[in-house]
């Protein structure tokens, strides 16, 4: 089965246009026809650059507002915690521009198509008019790190067309040595969207400015015909065919890190790295991107109808009632497309939007939000087989403990290190606000278990691929600060249990004496993840074969920390005790982290609790945002539901026309997940959730099939990884498993 996007029109928003990238440029490719616009993106360029935005105060007065936890006075502790223990805003990610490709309009066009092949990461735009027939070809190579936009006919003589860049940022175009050349900066400051203030884009002078700065370069190659580059323009004139190549360079150094390098040094590195003949450039690019495409394909079998139809077409045919599991895969698909595009080695880790965003002020700032969606970004690696591409994450995570450490000490007066729920490329620790504290941030800033949970996908590869070296050297030493800071930081409840006291359960508020709060002594999230985490300290530790310092002292604690509370309405407790939400259908589903993605609450080993979670799951419903269907996803499949999975899946393709915020979830007509407004974590969870419907190992054995809906009778899978280092191949008929078979790595390779 081909596993293709395709559509009859070119895109008219940004939601409709198909995403290429390699992880450090990014492009949204519209498909126009004489006017063809691809808005562009890298993937370090962020407003800001390293600042100290941790806050002295909030120390001072941490215990204060603990006792006024501790003592139900909630509404002052809030208060007080939003003026004092608090820090500033992330930066923001930000576009690079766009590349405007002009051609003069030769008649009438018919035979469009315009398309994104998943495997080998190639889009192309094809017409015909005027007697000709014209095919533009766009990839984005990891190999040669740059960008290619290609353009044919099948008559001589007949590609004439004019380029141009713009940008949003501070910037310049110009022409030198037969290149269209785009130089700039980022800004200081881009306020989050939702802070309203004069000036929410603030640049320094650039004589003093110590932001990231970029150099862009444009060349084309003609087969036949004339280039030119003058002014802002690079022509190309009666050519058979033309390839455009856009290459970018940055001053970023590294997570953390100032940005103080040689933008144009790169960008000479970047230009030398893509010289060559256009076909060795193509096919290098497809060589490197289909050996990791391959290796998982899926069949949930087909309905013929609807398979030749275009991508819009089939989502709008879903959501009026009808099957198409050639879709549920593309789906599937499409989140690993993603991942391979926006996250490589080497790369920055995928944001908010993954690497695409056309905004100066973006939703969230497309920062790192690490209450859950910047590790739903990644739950698909290791299963999907794409462990290479959570590298970035890894690596980032290196920065973010070391600057985390001065957030615990100055924050908490605590060892080890500490992140909570936004960072950025920057690896920002301190919990967000604005300086003024004008906006009221209780609902997400006081959380200080993003570094906790950060540790479960590192935890997590090491499970997969059984390397005691990354363990050892990357793994267990942010695993054991992230330890550190947790068994500094709980604190006696009174009844014998060691509690965070100053924490929420994110995003979500509850309701007490009619009004609504946020704080808690012990939200359930908190001791789920602190107890994870603590408990493969341990197993890290005997995998290692060491004990240290903080051996005794977590075995200890593990004996006191809450244990899990059901309501009496059967649902598993989100607060310390029982309370009224505030939104009874929230879209976060912090206090099911033990059920997924840990493995702390399982049906098998636990079916009190996996029931209460069960109950928890339908008070939510199956409504929600892009994401939070995603999760749900997930969480149906633990609980072995696979009807239900199903049905969240077809929410999730429930087609969005419009870019408006709001939270209704669904799919935009590219298949991109839409909060709305688009957030790339939908994507990815969604593909996540779909692999465990099909095989999960996180008890320690593999089970095949273990959420399979009975629509999905039969079909085969081959490539999705095992904890272990195993791969798995299923085929099943009848909606009975036929057969299954393990390949172990060392046979792999």
């Amino acid at each position: 089965m081909k596993q293709e996007l395709w559509y009859d029109l070119p895109a008219r928003v940004w939601e409709e246009a198909l995403p290429v990238g390699n992880g450090h440029i990014g492009a949204m490719v519209f498909g126009g026809t004489w006017s063809e616009r691809l808005a562009l993106n890298e993937d370090t360029l962020w407003s800001g650059y390293p600042k100290d935005k941790n806050n002295p105060e909030s120390r001072t007065h941490l215990e204060e507002v603990r006792a006024l936890v501790a003592a139900g006075k909630t509404g002052e502790a809030e208060a007080l915690a939003n003026r004092f223990l608090l820090g500033e805003w992330t930066e923001g990610y930000l576009p690079l521009g766009d590349l405007t490709l002009a051609m003069p309009e030769k008649g009438e066009v018919s035979g469009y198509r315009r398309a994104l092949d998943l495997r080998t990461g190639v889009q192309t735009t094809r017409f015909t008019a005027g007697g000709v027939r014209y095919t533009r070809t766009v990839f984005a190579s990891y190999p040669a790190r740059a960008l290619f936009v290609r353009v044919e006919a099948d008559r001589p003589g007949c590609v004439t067309a004019e380029a141009s860049l713009q940008s949003p940022l501070r910037s310049r175009v110009y022409a030198r040595d037969g290149m269209l050349r785009l130089d700039g900066d980022c800004p200081r400051e881009a306020r989050p969207i939702y802070y309203d203030c004069a000036e929410p884009i603030v640049y320094d002078p650039p004589e003093v400015s110590k932001t990231v700065r970029f150099a862009a370069a444009l060349s084309a190659e003609a087969e036949g015909g004339a280039v030119c580059a003058e002014g802002e323009r690079l022509t190309v004139r009666g050519a058979d065919a033309v390839t455009f190549r856009l290459c970018v360079g940055t001053s970023f150094m590294g997570f953390g890190k100032m940005p103080d390098g040689d933008e144009k040094a790169r960008l000479s590195e970047a230009l030398a790295a893509s010289e060559g003949r256009y076909r060795r450039l193509y096919f290098a690019h497809i060589t490197d991107f289909s050996a990791l495409f391959d290796r998982v394909e899926l069949d949930l079998g087909h309905n013929p109808a609807l398979e030749e139809k275009t991508t819009l077409a089939r989502l709008r045919a879903v959501s009026e009632g009808a099957d198409d599991p050639g879709l549920y895969a593309l789906l599937f698909q499409y989140g690993r497309y993603l991942l391979i595009s926006s996250s490589r080695p080497g790369s920055a880790p995928a944001n908010l939007q993954g690497i695409w965003n056309p905004h100066l002020r973006a939703p969230w700032s497309s920062n790192y939000t690490i209450n859950i969606n910047t590790q739903m970004n990644y739950w698909l690696a290791e299963t999907c087989a794409l462990p290479e591409c959570a590298e970035p994450l890894v690596e980032w995570m290196q920065a973010l403990a070391a600057r985390g450490a001065e957030t615990a000490r100055i924050h908490y007066g605590a060892r080890g290190w500490v992140a909570h729920h936004n960072s950025d490329i920057w690896a920002h620790t301190a919990p967000v606000g604005d300086p003024e504290r004008r906006v009221f941030s209780m609902g997400y800033a006081p959380w200080p278990l993003g570094s906790g949970w950060l540790c479960e996908p590192l935890w997590e590869h090491y499970r997969f691929s059984r390397d005691l070296g990354y363990l050892r050297e990357k793994a267990y030493p942010v695993m054991a600060g992230a330890a550190a800071f947790y068994l500094d930081f709980l604190t006696e409840n009174g009844a014998g249990e060691l509690v965070t006291m100053y924490s929420i359960s994110p995003e979500n508020r509850y309701k007490k004496g009619g009004e609504a709060f946020s704080l808690d002594q012990s939200p359930t999230m908190d001791t789920a993840i602190i107890r994870e985490l603590f408990e493969n300290c341990l197993a890290a530790q005997r995998a290692l074969g060491i004990t240290d310092e903080l051996t005794a002292p977590i075995q200890e604690v593990l004996q006191k920390l809450p244990p899990f509370r059901v309501g009496e309405d059967g649902r598993l407790l989100e607060w310390h005790e029982p309370l009224e939400e505030a939104e009874p259908d929230h879209r976060h589903l912090s206090h099911l982290y033990g059920l997924y993605p840990a493995g702390l609450i399982t049906p098998e080993d636990a079916p009190e609790l996996a029931e209460a979670c069960r109950k928890s799951l339908l008070g939510r419903g199956f409504e929600g945002t892009g994401w939070s269907l995603a999760w749900k996803i997930c969480l149906w499949a633990r609980l072995g539901e696979g009807e239900n999975c199903l049905r969240l899946i077809r929410r999730q393709l429930a087609p969005v026309e419009t870019a408006e915020t709001s939270f209704g979830g669904g799919s935009y007509p590219n298949l991109l997940g839409a909060h709305p407004p688009f957030q790339i974590d939908g994507n990815f969870g969604a593909a996540a959730g779909i692999a465990e419907m099909l095989v999960q190992s996180h008890r320690g054995r593999p089970v095949p099939l273990p959420a399979l809906p009975a629509s999905w009778q039969s079909g085969h899978l081959r490539g999705l990884r095992l904890r272990g280092g195993h791969s798995v191949e299923i085929r099943w008929r009848g909606g009975c498993l036929e057969s299954w078979e393990i390949t172990s790595a060392e046979e792999r390779a």
